[in-house]
């Protein structure tokens, strides 16, 4: 049912997308155009489907 997504900026492969940019990656949520995004177009912009 819930299947892991791969980081496009790290590679890693991982099943909680927003905790692993606020964990790996912080200045991606920190910065505003990204902020102005919606939840599923962060997503999109990062991840990929695995």
């Amino acid at each position: 049912m819930f299947g892991k997504s791969k980081c496009r900026i790290c590679g890693d492969k991982v099943r909680f997308v927003i905790r692993h940019l606020n964990e790996k990656h912080p200045e991606t949520l920190s910065d505003r155009d990204v902020m102005k995004l919606k939840m599923q177009n962060i997503i999109a912009k990062y991840f990929s489907e695995e």
